[in-house]
């Protein structure tokens, strides 16, 4: 069991839980899979779907339960506040904001930059360990998320896996 911080930005158009959908590990709760597929191995049950011995795999998998903010509440906050200080209504507030505002709220602030495991943009899920140092992935995830559209929605995640 492993907790990590994923910053996702989404189009305006978008929700988070259609952006993180293709990097789920399990299927959802209604049984799809529509990210997975099926792996032969001899030995097993058969699978009621397919008819062969195997299991359904999501090669792109990497959690199995997210919320926003958690154990990185307020990363992205315009204060140093925290979840006491915010009623239900402006919960996501506190752990999301537009792009417009994410320079003074995160990439002016270097010491969070070495909080965030993953970034999830226009897609692409980029995680920290394909990078040879965390300077490297420091300055990738400030050129990043320092392209952020204006209108775009940026939304810190407590990612489980």
């Amino acid at each position: 069991m492993a907790h990590f911080c994923l910053i996702a930005v989404t189009a305006p158009d978008e929700t988070l839980e259609a952006a993180m959908a293709p990097f789920r590990i399990e299927d959802d709760e209604q049984g799809r899979k529509p990210h997975f597929t099926f792996k032969a191995a001899p030995g097993g049950p058969p699978d009621p779907e397919t008819g062969h011995s195997g299991f359904w795999h999501n090669p792109d998998g990497r959690w199995d339960g997210f919320v926003r903010g958690g154990r990185w509440w307020g990363l992205v906050s315009a204060g140093p506040w925290g979840p006491e200080h915010f009623d239900e209504a402006s919960y996501e507030t506190a752990n999301s904001c537009m792009g417009a505002v994410l320079g003074e709220r995160l990439l002016d602030r270097p010491e969070r930059l070495a909080e965030i495991h993953a970034l999830l943009i226009d897609g692409r899920w980029t995680e920290a360990g394909r990078f040879q140092s965390m300077g490297a992935w420091r300055a990738f995830v400030r050129q990043a998320l320092g392209q952020v559209r204006a209108d775009a929605q940026v939304s810190v995640i407590d990612c489980h896996c």
